[in-house]
């Protein structure tokens, strides 16, 4: 369908990232973002969204464009690359369409929801379960192949999988501290720790 990475994911509970995501949100670290309290129960496991669940296909897109990067000296407008293009949630969309009528036309009677940052899904959390990377210090997916520069879809299925992939084993960040030495407002409060009344 067009993705450049691609993981299988059992449906499960994801409890060590609810503990988390609760104790955060008590700190008051979501800042206004009022919506990510709500639905909590859903967030924390895909099969309170989808009826059935038992499969999450996590799928990435890479939008690193090297001639896109940087800025001209004193550039006082910056907009983020994703955002330098078309809207990315339907062609997303589109392309996780087309690989569920493939997979329904492989297995008939298969149902199955995609998403593209459009539920609250750990999306995140999910593809470190699929294999696709690790959550860095700044709270960001990093692939071995694209680092942070990925967009996220789902596609999530009533059928179990034959085989599912491995959960990516550990973080790669080793010494590296650039994220949080060079965010300027000190919006990373600790690592992994995102305090948005900051950022």
């Amino acid at each position: 369908a067009g993705f450049d990475l691609c993981g299988i994911t059992p449906c499960k509970h994801l409890a060590e990232n609810e503990s988390y995501f609760r104790e955060w949100l008590a700190k008051g670290y979501g800042s206004s973002l009022e919506y990510l309290e709500r639905n909590l129960d859903k967030r924390f496991d895909v099969r309170h969204l989808v009826e059935g669940a038992q499969t999450v296909v996590v799928c990435a897109v890479s939008y690193k464009n090297p001639l896109g990067e940087g800025y001209p000296p004193g550039c006082r407008t910056k907009i983020a690359s994703y955002a330098r293009s078309r809207d990315y949630h339907p062609v997303l969309k589109r392309m996780l369409g087309t690989m569920l009528e493939a997979l329904r036309r492989q297995y008939p009677g298969l149902t199955g929801r995609t998403f593209v940052d459009t539920a609250p899904l750990l999306e995140k959390q999910l593809a470190v379960e699929a294999g696709l990377g690790w959550i860095g210090r700044q709270s960001l997916l990093l692939t071995p192949q694209y680092g942070s520069y990925v967009l996220l879809g789902e596609l999530v299925l009533t059928l179990p999988s034959d085989q599912y992939d491995a959960p990516f084993a550990g973080a790669r960040c080793g010494r590296c501290r650039n994220c949080l030495d060079s965010c300027p407002t000190g919006a990373i409060v600790a690592p992994k720790v995102i305090d948005t009344n900051r950022c």
